[in-house]
């Protein structure tokens, strides 16, 4: 279920002036803002994780969810809704924010009156509440998948001893299964919950290391997966600085050990599910941090720069929000703006959705379709009925705007 109902009739014409003022409520008492019980903050995500307190048994299916205004990853203001919606219940008692500035965030509480308009709370920012600290974590690794089911780990080496085996075991060890038990645990933080997601169990992860024609892959063996990194790239890495070498080798990393959790989706058959698979992958080594912020911005500007329409090559996707890697996955991580658990629900969007009707279209819609924040911004870009399309505009004003520190 979600609000939709509740939200068309919240946004008529006489509820206006209630929606547009922090007012009181009705006897029940549903006037004030939702306690904060902990608030976490990862600086790898760059993600405010807000749990509130329990607001009791009668009034909960009155609180609706939580208005934010937050200082987006690439500097502006924005004002977002997020609503508790029955289809993403792991989310239902908290909120989080994509931000660089945690402590500035400012939220409102969103209720429900007895005569079905919404109404909100006194706005509260965050750095402001009294004895609340903003408590620093490494939310995968240390919280929501502190005890995960790990792999038997295996090494297979082609070519001990070479100038890129010692790169490659200098930078994630010898053998590399901590660095990579770590960072199995940051990706299914970023992209699950928690341990209940239907993240996939494996049962064995063999890295491999080995002459290669492909930068690296993910494949099975039975119950074994294989993560393969060429010997190939690695040696591309080892004229250039160490730091830039060990970066690329690390979000190289993150993306292949994404795909070993990702679900829902069977092939890449179309352009969709390749957004989904490889788009989705490099959405997964934004967010954990494995591209530089100058790479990140330099791709994304190159994406925005693309014909919305492409038309010329019926072998292309359609449209540049549908191209694989690098072109959707920016996009994807941006979208966090509006709801920090986006990248969450995308991922569980391929079990509610099921393969044969996941679409990026429908899975946007599925988390973003009533937020006011999205209809304002795609409306203003011409595009009401066209979500990503609106969207992407949005992104790309927004990318060409960005300025670095």
């Amino acid at each position: 279920m979600k609000f939709n109902n509740l939200f068309r009739k919240c946004t008529s014409v006489c509820c206006l002036s209630l929606l547009l003022t922090a007012v009181g409520c009705d006897s029940h008492g549903i006037k004030s803002v939702v306690e904060i019980e902990e608030a976490l903050y990862d600086a790898r995500y760059q993600e405010l994780f807000v749990n509130w307190k329990p607001v009791g048994e009668e009034l909960d299916a009155n609180f609706l969810g939580t208005e934010v205004t937050l200082t987006t990853l690439s500097g502006k203001t924005l004002t977002t809704e997020i609503l508790r919606d029955k289809n993403f219940p792991q989310a239902y008692n908290r909120t989080t924010v994509a931000t660089a500035k945690p402590e500035d965030v400012t939220y409102r509480s969103i209720w429900c009156n007895e005569q079905g308009e919404r109404v909100y709370s006194e706005p509260c920012r965050v750095g402001d509440v009294r004895g609340l600290e903003i408590r620093n974590v490494e939310y995968g690794k240390e919280i929501s998948f502190k005890e995960m089911s790990l792999p038997q780990w295996q090494m297979y080496n082609e070519i001990e001893g070479t100038p890129e085996s010692d790169l490659y075991y200098k930078i994630l060890g010898n053998p590399p299964y901590g660095f990579c038990e770590d960072m199995l645990k940051t990706i299914c933080g970023a992209m699950w919950f928690n341990a209940d997601d239907p993240y996939v169990k494996l049962k064995k992860l063999e890295c491999q290391f080995k002459p290669s024609d492909y930068l690296a892959y993910v494949t099975w063996d039975g119950d074994k997966t294989i993560m393969c990194v060429s010997q190939n790239h690695v040696k591309g890495l080892l004229t250039g600085d160490y730091e830039a070498g060990r970066d690329e080798l690390i979000g190289v990393c993150y993306h292949e050990l994404t795909h070993t959790m990702q679900v829902g989706i069977s092939t890449a058959s179309g352009a969709d599910h390749y957004c989904f698979i490889e788009g989705g992958a490099d959405a997964s080594r934004i967010i954990c941090r494995g591209f530089s912020e100058e790479k990140r911005l330099s791709r994304a500007l190159s994406a925005v720069a693309k014909a919305e329409d492409q038309t010329e090559n019926p072998n292309a996707a359609p449209h540049p929000w549908l191209n694989p890697y690098c072109d959707s996955g920016i996009f994807i991580a941006w979208l966090r703006r509006y709801d920090g658990d986006f990248w969450r629900k995308f991922n569980c969007s391929s079990q509610i959705l099921k393969d044969k009707n996941w679409t990026l279209e429908n899975a946007v819609k599925l988390i973003l379709e009533d937020n006011v924040a999205v209809q304002k911004d795609i409306e203003a870009q011409g595009c009401k009925d066209d979500i990503v399309r609106g969207l992407w505009r949005v992104y790309k004003q927004d990318v060409e705007s960005e300025k670095l520190n």
